[in-house]
């Protein structure tokens, strides 16, 4: 890959979990996860004139929140950089793992054999085109390892802060994620920069994935009416904006 990549990555692949949330009741009462504070209830909050970004405990973890009346994202450097939130007018969209609040884990207590913490929310993950090329009894700090961060706009038209992981020895790479919402909207954006601090030229395919709550009621375990929709790529070189692949990687139209 090249020395310099970066990715503007909204939400790109998105997986929704069984048993995180369930069957759908159609005056089911908001489902609200405890640890971000901000409007909740009563319906969408007027946006704020200003966006901001500061640093609080969230769950146990030191985090980084940012909100301006309509949103909050919370991102938590010191679990890979994830985000870990986004609420709309405090209805959240991201699954958190429960049993995972608060824990942290060095990369060789993941690689004693013990299962993988899943922690939830959003997250990337390099996945190298030659899986035998990993050593298999080690294990990436990007995931789950402590990430630095520094607050770049605390408070204004936008609230921005930049995360940035360890250089990892495994893959050769570091991660630069820079969040920033804006005031008035609940756009965000999210630009990362992966950077190949190896000696050697390396190949990996950049995965993103956001784990969202796959139910609409806080007491069953899926709901079948609870849909995910992309809007289609205005400038995509596609006849319908979008194409299929098959198995074998063959383009369908």
């Amino acid at each position: 890959m090249n020395r310099y990549l970066t990715i503007l990555a909204g939400i790109l692949i998105l997986v929704i979990l069984a048993g995180c949330g369930g069957g759908v009741q159609q005056a089911s009462p908001r489902r609200d996860v405890a640890g971000v504070s901000g409007p909740s209830r009563g319906g969408t909050a007027e946006p704020a004139a200003k966006a901001t970004a500061e640093e609080f405990n969230y769950q146990g973890w030191q985090a980084v929140r940012l909100q301006n009346g309509l949103v909050t994202l919370v991102a938590v450097p010191e679990i890979g950089g994830r985000i870990m939130e986004y609420k709309l007018a405090g209805h959240p969209l991201l699954w958190v793992n429960p049993n995972e609040l608060g824990k942290r884990y060095t990369p060789d207590e993941m690689a004693d054999g013990s299962p993988y913490p899943d922690f939830g929310g959003y997250r990337t993950v390099p996945v190298p085109l030659d899986e035998s090329a990993m050593p298999a009894d080690e294990v990436s700090s990007l995931d789950a390892g402590r990430w630095t961060h520094e607050i770049l706009t605390a408070r204004g038209r936008r609230a921005e802060v930049q995360m940035t992981s360890p250089p990892d020895a495994v893959t050769g790479l570091r991660i630069t994620r820079t969040i920033t919402i804006y005031a008035g909207t609940t756009n965000v954006r999210i630009t990362e920069k992966i950077t190949n601090i190896s000696d050697v030229a390396v190949e990996y395919s950049i995965g993103h994935t956001s784990q969202v709550i796959g139910s609409l009621a806080a007491d069953a375990t899926f709901s079948p009416e609870s849909r995910i929709y992309f809007p289609l790529n205005e400038d995509s070189k596609h006849k319908r904006r979008f194409t299929y692949i098959n198995e074998s990687g063959i383009e369908q139209f």
